[in-house]
């Protein structure tokens, strides 16, 4: 027990990754042997364990949000940390939604998502998706500018779901 929400649980793979719940989720999960997933894609582990007669393999959060895998919805965790499996921490939301908050991650120069390259226009090119739609935001001599715009962007069409929001 951390403190009188929140329990601190070890996975019993890889040494013992140290997972949190909220205390009134404890007797849900006490005897259920859990796991850690390294994620490379999030860069974090997640948590998952054999529950039920069937011995199917669900994740934590999914298994705290009474969510099965028939559910077409994703689990999201504000702070990007796999292991916090606290209610306060999970929310509910589409696949979009949750690909809204990413972090950022190394597949352009910039390091940045919406934020490349153009060798044709030597520029920055910024987008952003929104409802499914690319938006086109604009073509940048330098780097910080463009990274600006995007942040802006998300702020504006992303809101709590931006990076830097959740």
């Amino acid at each position: 027990i951390i403190d009188a929400n929140t329990v601190k649980g070890t996975t019993n793979n890889l040494g013992g990754i140290d997972f949190y719940i909220d205390y009134d989720d404890f007797i849900k999960c006490k005897d259920i042997c859990w796991c850690a997933q390294y994620s490379e894609k999030s860069h974090t582990y997640y948590i998952h364990g054999r529950i039920g007669s069937y011995e199917q393999c669900e994740y934590l959060h999914r298994y705290i949000l009474g969510l099965s895998k028939e559910d077409c919805v994703e689990v999201d965790h504000k702070d990007h940390d796999g292991t916090n499996n606290t209610k306060k921490n999970l929310r509910i939301g589409s696949r979009s939604k949750n690909a809204m908050n990413m972090s950022k991650f190394n597949i352009t120069e910039s390091g940045y998502h919406g934020v490349c390259w153009n060798n044709k226009i030597n520029k920055w090119v910024v987008e952003i998706w929104e409802n499914k739609n690319r938006r086109y935001l604009g073509a940048y001599s330098d780097l910080s500018v463009a990274i600006k715009i995007r942040k802006e962007a998300e702020d504006k069409y992303y809101k709590d779901w931006s990076y830097k929001n959740s």
